[in-house]
Parts: C-alpha cells; sequence; structure tokens
C-alpha cells in the first residue's frame, strides 16, 4: 500500500507540477514558427530529396535548400546547419515534401509518442506498487513536463530519441542486463558527443555496457554510411568542425546552458572563440577521465546513481549543448521517485519537488538576460546534484536514495 503524503506537502507538490504543466504547454503553443529548430530537419530532407544524400552535409547545399523554406528567419548568409547522424533520414524526407506546418504537426506527434515511451520505461517498476491515486501520475507527469521537454518539441529537435535510448539504458542497467543497457545507450548516437561520455566509463566497470554499446553504435555507423556513403559521412566529420568555430552558421554558443556557453557569455566572442572551444573541450576531456576514475573506484557497484552524476556532468561540460539537452537531467529524480514508491516510503515526493524547481529554475533562465543566465543555471544544478551527491557521502550505492533527506 502506497503511503500517503501530509496536505501541505500533497498541495506543494501538486503546484509545482501543475506549474510544470502549464509553462511547458505555454512555450509548446506559443514558441515564434520561424524560430523553430525544426529547420534543421526539413533542410535535411529536402536534401536528401532533391540532391541526394551523399551531399547531404555540404554546407552550400544545406543553406540553399534551407533558403527556399519560407519559414526561414535567418540571413541568407547564415545557416542553421544539420549536423546530427543521418539516423531519422528515411524519415524526414517525406517530410520535406509536406507544408511546413503540416510536417511539424507529424514530428511533434512522433516526438510526444517517444518521449511518452521513455516516462513510461522510467516508472514501469509502479505498476506492480498497489493503489491509484495521484503518486502514480504525479510522477511521469513531472517528467513529461520538465521544461527542457517542452523545448524539445516547441523546437522541433530529435532529442525525443535520446530520451529513449537514455531511459533503456538506465533502467536495464539498474535491471543488471548489461549488454542489452549498452544496446538501448546506442540510441544515444543521434547525439554522438553524448553517447561517447557516457560510454566510455563503462570500459573500466560492468564492461558487458560497453561491448553493447558498441554492437549498437557499429549497427548504427554502418546503417549510415549505407545511406550516405563514405564521403558523406566524411562530409559529417567536417560539419561537426564547422560546428565547433561557428564560422558561418547559426550556434548559439551565448545560449548554451554549459561551460562554452559560459566562456562565451563572459568574454569577447571574437578574440576568445578558439581559447574558450579548446578550454571546453579540455574540460570534457578532464571530466571523462574523472568519471573513468570513479568507474574503476567503484567496480562493480556502480550503479544507476553513478550514471545521475555522468548525465549531469555530461550536459556542463561537453561543448555543444542546448537547453532541449537538459531534458536528460529528468531521470534522476523520476527514477528516485519510481523507487521510492515501489518501496513504499513515504518521501516518494522529494525528487518530484526537486524536479519541478530545475523546472522553474530552467524556464527562469531561458526568458531572462545574460546578466541572471547562469544563476538560474546553478540554480537548477543544485537541485539535481546535492541530492546525489548526499547519496554518495552516505555510501548508498544501489539506490537513488539521497533525494530529499538531510
Amino acid at each position: 500500500m502506497i503511503r500517503s503524503i501530509n496536505k501541505g506537502r500533497r498541495f506543494l507538490l501538486i503546484a509545482l507540477v501543475a506549474a510544470q504543466v502549464c509553462i511547458a504547454a505555454l512555450a509548446v503553443l506559443s514558441f515564434p514558427t520561424d524560430e523553430r529548430d525544426f529547420l534543421i530537419q526539413v533542410t535535411a530532407g529536402r536534401v536528401s530529396d532533391l540532391d541526394g544524400n551523399g551531399v547531404l552535409y555540404d554546407p552550400g547545399i544545406q543553406l540553399r535548400r534551407q533558403n527556399e523554406i519560407p519559414q526561414k528567419a535567418l540571413g541568407e548568409d547564415y545557416l542553421l546547419p544539420f549536423n546530427h547522424p543521418p539516423l531519422l533520414l528515411p524519415f524526414l524526407r517525406p517530410l520535406s515534401r509536406m507544408s511546413y506546418r503540416q510536417a511539424f504537426t507529424i514530428w511533434t506527434i512522433v516526438s510526444s509518442i517517444l518521449l511518452i515511451l521513455a516516462a513510461s520505461i522510467c516508472t514501469a517498476e509502479m505498476r506492480s506498487v498497489p493503489g491509484s491515486s495521484i503518486e502514480r501520475k504525479v510522477v511521469p507527469l513531472a517528467f513529461l513536463a520538465f521544461f527542457p521537454m517542452a523545448i524539445i518539441l516547441a523546437q522541433g529537435q530529435d532529442t525525443a530519441l535520446l530520451m529513449l535510448g537514455l531511459a533503456g539504458w538506465l533502467v536495464l542497467l539498474d535491471d543488471g542486463r548489461d549488454v542489452a543497457a549498452g544496446f538501448a545507450l546506442s540510441l544515444a548516437s543521434i547525439r554522438p558527443h553524448i553517447a561517447l561520455g557516457l560510454s566510455i566509463p563503462f570500459l573500466f566497470a560492468r564492461r558487458e555496457v560497453f561491448a553493447g554499446f558498441v554492437a549498437g553504435a557499429l549497427i548504427l555507423t554502418f546503417y549510415s554510411i549505407a545511406m550516405v556513403g563514405l564521403d558523406g559521412a566524411f562530409g559529417l566529420v567536417q560539419m561537426v568542425r564547422a560546428t565547433g568555430t561557428g564560422e558561418g552558421l547559426v550556434i548559439g554558443q551565448s545560449h548554451m546552458p554549459n561551460l562554452q556557453g559560459f566562456l562565451t557569455r563572459h568574454t569577447v566572442l571574437d578574440v576568445h572563440r578558439a581559447v574558450s572551444t579548446g578550454v571546453s573541450w579540455s574540460a570534457w576531456a578532464l571530466f571523462v577521465a574523472l568519471s573513468v576514475f570513479w568507474w574503476l573506484r567503484s567496480g562493480s557497484k556502480v550503479s544507476v546513481r553513478d550514471c545521475g552524476l555522468l548525465l549531469l556532468g555530461t550536459v556542463l561540460f561537453v561543448p555543444h549543448i542546448h537547453l532541449h539537452d537538459v531534458a536528460i537531467w529528468a531521470f534522476p529524480p523520476v527514477l528516485s521517485a519510481t523507487k521510492r514508491l515501489s518501496a513504499d516510503r513515504a518521501d516518494w515526493d522529494s525528487p518530484v519537488v526537486s524536479l519541478a524547481g530545475a523546472s522553474l529554475f530552467l524556464t527562469l533562465m531561458a526568458i531572462s538576460p545574460e546578466l541572471l543566465f547562469d544563476l538560474w543555471l546553478a540554480s537548477a544544478v543544485l537541485l539535481i546534484a546535492i541530492p546525489l551527491i548526499r547519496d554518495i557521502e552516505k555510501g548508498n550505492t544501489r539506490d537513488w536514495g539521497g533525494y530529499g533527506t538531510s
């Protein structure tokens, strides 16, 4: 029987989650059509359909096809680049033949289904818990209403596939099905730099996860090369390198919620672009090295709790990250709440409150001037990080029990 919570805590919980839902709905419905990143998906589909897959990552061809799209609000000399692996290309090509509005509607429906599946996977353990009260509804709803989820849908990004892969990775890892967990993690290859940082530590502990990841990544690599050819694969590498400098591209480095964004906001971009990029990549490499050290130290005791810290640090240190990618921070508190409910713990709501609070801070970050950007970001980081750090201090390696404890 699920333990109930007192009325005061119940009211706070409902109010915070309701605020999340309202803000998320407003963000999706009011986002300017001509500023959506969905432009890159349509561009990729048009290039594939009209010019062929082999030139998919040619910036000149991308820019020409992008300028043909009526919703383009950028200058004619600036490209919002498609720099993702071509995993979804067979789906993007027919979408590019539709009107922009029709294509975006279908894309949003598919993305919503993937996010709902991710939420369902993360909270599946609650289905065996007796009772049908608010608890079983609030946790997945808080996951779906986390502000970066709304940005995924509002922008028309492909991050939902990343979320699905990470959900499977964490749940399968917790079940001890390491090869399958690694295979699920390979779906995160839609963001290669994220997937790489998350997988490397498993080369040093619970190696079957890494083996599963490599197997899945190889399948996706061969699949991608079969679509775009070796020239297209080389073009992707070149496009990713160009993305790192941002020359002639629309990257939005000053709005990145990571170290690279912080350096861009607080330096003169034209003078320090190379320096900030170098520092960002070096910091990310150091973070991965520290994660490897932690995995070596923990050995077989590495758990989903450790992966929570890995997800947190990945967003902060990996170069080229945006607000929609911060959605991966929803996993630690949601998995924690699910575990607590399954264990019939009365404090199951604390992780949900942490997630809702972080969501509100990220909302403030998105609408605040640069002067306050990092303040709200730091506040969100603390709400996600402090419970995980407490958990480490207590030496609790098998669950997410640090959330909301003192």
